[in-house]
């Protein structure tokens, strides 16, 4: 009488404990936007303070190549981080590696190219409008479009870059 229905527990799909399933492309591409934008900062003090200046306040084209050519290198190092911690340690199921270097690589590379160049163009007042960027972006972009009010979908999902590297890992 006291157990008047019986069930049996039967799992047919079995949840690692250190996966983070559903977050995983939300949490690839703020890794992305962030490891980006810590090296675009680095990068962008250390070619304005060691670099003379021109007249007009502005980075040579010299500065702005050599931030490209070492952009290269700061964004395979996130992309490798990036697959290490999903692949290693979060244990994400990752079919083709090397497509998703190269596309992790990809959007990295244009996040870096886009922080840089508002770091180049306003200096040091580009850090805010980046962060906003960064925080106002998390806030919308694992929602989907209906459900988000018209000052958000108009004014902030439309135009976020993060959105579009969100999209591009989760299809």
């Amino acid at each position: 009488m006291q157990t008047p229905i019986h069930t049996t527990l039967i799992k047919r799909n079995k949840v690692s404990t250190k996966e983070i399933s559903g977050m995983a492309p939300f949490l690839v591409t703020i890794f992305c936007w962030l490891g980006s934008l810590i090296a675009s900062l680095m990068n962008w003090r250390d070619h304005s303070k060691n670099e003379q200046k021109r007249h007009d306040g502005r980075l040579s084209l010299t500065s702005v190549t050599s931030q490209l050519i070492s952009g290269v290198a700061i964004v395979t190092a996130i992309a490798v981080s990036v697959y290490f911690f999903t692949k290693v340690c979060y244990a994400v199921p990752i079919h083709d590696p090397k497509q998703f270097l190269l596309l992790i690589g990809g959007i990295s590379f244009v996040f870096y190219l886009l922080q840089s160049a508002v770091l180049d163009l306003l200096g040091l007042k580009g850090w805010p409008l980046l962060l906003i960027i960064w925080i106002g972006s998390m806030a919308v972009i694992t929602f989907i479009p209906q459900m988000l009010s018209p000052f958000y979908h108009n004014y902030v999902y439309d135009i976020t870059p993060i959105r579009f590297a969100y999209d591009l890992i989760l299809n």
